[in-house]
């Protein structure tokens, strides 16, 4: 795997839940008095998975630019 494919899959994994945190949150703005209290659990579950993949996402782009990687080398380690 290189290292343009590996951005490719966590940028791909931080829309994906980028979206789901954004709507969980949305259809938790909208509840009036009393709502699913399921919603909670989901927006906990959706707020930590954004988190993460963030957390991915970013310290990759930023181990690629501080080690100046050529995005077409084949990774060997993340360290």
């Amino acid at each position: 795997m290189t290292y343009q494919q590996r951005y490719e899959e966590l940028r791909k994994d931080f829309a994906e839940k980028s979206e789901e945190y954004l709507r969980i949150d949305k259809a938790i703005s909208e509840v009036n008095g009393f709502g699913d209290i399921s919603l909670i659990d989901k927006f906990a579950k959706a707020k930590s998975d954004f988190e993460i993949s963030g957390n991915n996402y970013h310290s990759f782009l930023s181990f690629v630019k501080n080690k100046n990687i050529n995005p077409d080398d084949e990774i060997t380690s993340l360290s």
